[in-house]
């Protein structure tokens, strides 16, 4: 049976000596369930978390911002889930990096008994993130997700990196949350952050901006990938149907979307493929409905992708 708690009920809260810092720590009797955040300037945060609960845990939040919110995620220890209200799912992992751009806060944080996960995150608004980057950019990496009424888009999920594993190592080992060392802890932070964004979205110092009838092209070939999945889509295939060269389909998707026309189509079938599971039907059965012709093919990719197997999502609502 799972634990329920509510984000919303009044946790046994901490306030250290600084203001920057504020620690939140679960019941005993659920276990050793804690996180710390502080604040590094406005719309920026770093979170350093720890769960090892007694029982399966499902944590709900109800946090809700008139911003979209960035969200970087380095996974220390262990493994846990995030399933928002419209069921978009995304696997936080050890040794890998995910980031995930949010509409609000509201879903479940999912966490196994007896599993210590350890995670550290970088929080940064909308604003904060169009400072640093600039608008145009900013809109690019947080634009509205595929699926309609989402809340929750990830970007990409990577392997830590050696560079960033040393700016998370220097921002784990501060033992006390109230060290005086803002200046240490703003450093590592905005490293960590300018080599994420730098990943997603490279800087070019003469990069065209998008006209509208591009725009409008990138959207179509968008929504034949989400239409026709189920056929063996090709770049060649979406710039015949939309007009554009295979250069322009593939800038314009990673400037447009934050991703390849590739990783839209699998992120595409991934979501469709585990709500066709989830309602019920065979793991040979989803994967032919999303686009593929060998079900081993399929579940590797989905294994790769949630972290999980599929016949271990197949007809799990009840």
């Amino acid at each position: 049976m799972l634990e329920r708690i509510s984000a919303r009920q009044a946790y046994p809260t901490t306030r250290c000596q600084t203001q920057d810092w504020v620690a939140y720590r679960l019941p005993s009797q659920v276990g050793e369930c804690h996180f710390e955040r502080h604040l590094l300037e406005p719309g920026l945060s770093l979170v350093r978390s720890r769960y090892m609960p007694h029982a399966d845990l499902v944590e709900t939040s109800h946090q809700e911002t008139e911003q979209r919110t960035l969200v970087i995620t380095f996974g220390l220890r262990g493994e846990s889930e995030y399933c928002d209200q419209h069921g978009n799912r995304v696997t936080f992992k050890a040794g890998q990096t995910s980031i995930n751009s949010f509409r609000d806060g509201r879903g479940e944080r999912r966490f196994s008994a007896r599993q210590d996960v350890q995670q550290l995150r970088l929080i940064v608004s909308e604003n904060t993130l169009a400072d640093y980057i600039g608008e145009e950019r900013c809109a690019q990496l947080l634009c509205e997700p595929h699926a309609p009424n989402s809340g929750l888009r990830q970007l990409t999920f990577h392997a830590n990196t050696s560079s960033s594993r040393a700016h998370i190592q220097a921002l784990t080992q501060l033992k006390e949350i109230n060290n005086p060392d803002k200046l240490g802890l703003r450093i590592h932070a905005l490293s960590l952050l300018s080599e994420q964004l730098q990943i997603l979205t490279p800087a070019t110092a003469t990069q065209r901006r998008l006209s509208d009838p591009e725009q409008d092209k990138l959207e179509q070939a968008r929504q034949i990938i989400f239409t026709q999945m189920a056929q063996p889509l090709t770049n060649h295939y979406l710039c015949s149907c939309v007009g554009l060269s295979e250069s322009r389909l593939k800038d314009g998707f990673r400037r447009y979307f934050g991703v390849t026309p590739r990783r839209c189509l699998l992120e595409a079938r991934m979501h469709k493929a585990w709500q066709l599971l989830e309602a019920g039907r065979q793991v040979a059965e989803a994967a032919y409905s999303v686009g593929y012709s060998h079900p081993s093919n399929f579940s590797t990719a989905f294994s790769q992708f949630f972290g999980r197997t599929p016949k271990s999502v197949s007809g799990t609502r009840n």
